[in-house]
């Protein structure tokens, strides 16, 4: 059984860990937030719950609910579709008044009666009261002003608590950059527009069939960002279908996703056998080695929240703001400039692209001290600059470099690290091109030593 000395101990290596993490990156984190959050904060319905109380709305008995549950194998999706039907012949008849006009027509999917009702009883929760039980966690999860949201929720709660993001709806998100901060990914539909819900069979396996384009898309927040998924129990078939997707490109960094954390709420913690520290997430058959991300298991939120939460900025960020400077400066780059759209000083471009303390000032931010200009590289662009497409293998290599030079580099601020203070428990961790010098002489000194390594271990010289 877990001791209450066990559970301190484990909240202090993971607050830990994630200040490694977060201070490692250098960028905020990703929320992936399913339906156990708004289960929590509004009391909102599972999936099974909300097609029980859609079937009462359209006039259903238990019984007839109940078959069809049967029929279905108690697969949502599968008594989504079921319920389809029945709905639908309601809707034409008693349940008319129920429903827009606009849904009467030829053309309209017969579906959008069953996922109306599913909406409108989702609004009904919500919105959050003036005065919650839960205040002060869910003011630290706002307070954690994260890179971007995703989630399979269809619900308001998510879109209002970060009412400075912009939704990305569905398919929606296919054609959207995943550079730009503030975008709020509801993958599988939103209330807003009931068409959109993810809510049967059909749905479903239309989902499927792109999922692994949304993954692609999705794969810089995993392989960039720490991503810290909420709200779904272990093994969530939503996630694991997503993380799976991304096994064949992680697959080099020995099927361990460290940058992941799968947070999960148990109603009593000190009850369990032992504190998990892993999850492994199946997947497809083929894959090598099995993927596995970092795990939490905690009875309270609020720790968890609060070790993201210390690491923002104290100052709050104006996240539209900064989405919106993002965006234009992209189609200036990319659309803009190249197709002759702008007037263009060519010499005034010239100059700010080799002077930051101007450019900064041009968008209106801020003078740029000198020190961004000596230390320009956070640990995952000191990575890429090695060849590396993950954070984590420029950090093994900073480890042997503190071996070699006799200290810790991150110690300090010195000619090869530098950290930046935001305020009075941040840091943000930057390097110079004097550190990736240092770190690529290692890399080839490494890359020699595996070339003339034996082929057997039988074959090495033994040492004393």
């Amino acid at each position: 059984m877990v001791t209450n000395a066990d559970y301190e101990a484990y909240q202090a290596r993971n607050c830990a860990a994630i200040q490694d993490l977060l201070n490692g990156t250098g960028t905020r984190p990703v929320l992936f937030l399913g339906s156990g959050v708004t289960r929590r904060y509004l009391g909102a319905p599972s999936w099974l719950e909300l097609l029980i109380a859609i079937s009462a709305k359209a006039g259903m008995t238990g019984d007839q609910y109940n078959f069809i549950a049967q029929k279905a194998g108690n697969n949502p999706a599968v008594i989504g579709s079921f319920l389809v039907d029945p709905i639908h012949e309601w809707a034409w008849s008693t349940g008319k008044n129920y429903f827009p006009a606009e849904y009467f027509t030829a053309s309209t999917e017969k579906a959008i009666f069953l996922k109306h009702l599913a909406a409108e009883h989702l609004k009904s929760f919500g919105p959050l009261p003036a005065t919650h039980p839960l205040t002060d966690e869910i003011e630290l999860l706002k307070k954690i002003a994260p890179h971007a949201i995703i989630t399979t929720n269809f619900d308001t709660f998510v879109p209002d608590l970060f009412a400075g993001f912009e939704a990305v709806v569905g398919e929606q998100i296919i054609p959207m950059s995943m550079s730009i901060m503030g975008e709020l990914y509801q993958i599988h539909g939103s209330v807003a527009d009931p068409s959109t819900l993810v809510l049967t069979q059909e749905d479903y396996d239309r989902f499927m069939k792109k999922r692994r384009y949304i993954s692609s898309k999705m794969m810089t927040y995993f392989a960039e960002y720490p991503v810290f998924i909420l709200g779904y129990g272990l093994g969530d078939a939503n996630v694991n279908a997503i993380i799976s997707d991304l096994g064949e490109a992680m697959k080099d960094k020995g099927g361990l996703l460290d940058n992941v954390y799968y947070v999960e709420w148990t109603p009593d913690v000190l009850a369990l056998p032992h504190l998990k520290e892993e999850h492994v997430v199946p997947v497809e058959p083929g894959l090598a080695p099995a993927l596995r991300v970092r795990t939490i298991v905690t009875s309270e939120f609020e720790w968890v929240l609060r070790a993201l939460a210390d690491m923002a900025s104290p100052v709050p960020i104006n996240t539209k703001l900064l989405r919106h400077l993002a965006a234009r400066v992209v189609n200036l780059v990319r659309t803009d400039v190249p197709k002759n759209k702008v007037e263009i000083d060519y010499s005034r471009i010239e100059k700010l692209s080799d002077d930051t303390k101007e450019l900064a000032m041009v968008f209106g931010i801020s003078n740029v001290s000198n020190p961004n200009v000596d230390y320009p590289y956070l640990l995952t662009q000191v990575a890429q600059k090695l060849g590396y497409n993950y954070w984590a293998h420029a950090q093994k290599l900073l480890v042997a470099a503190n071996k070699k030079l006799g200290f810790d580099i991150k110690s300090s601020d010195n000619e090869y690290h530098m950290a930046f203070k935001s305020g009075l428990k941040q840091a943000t961790h930057k390097y110079s091109e004097k550190l990736v010098d240092l770190l690529k002489a290692l890399q080839q000194e490494q890359a020699k030593k595996s070339a003339t390594a034996p082929a057997h271990p039988e074959d090495a010289e033994t040492f004393p």
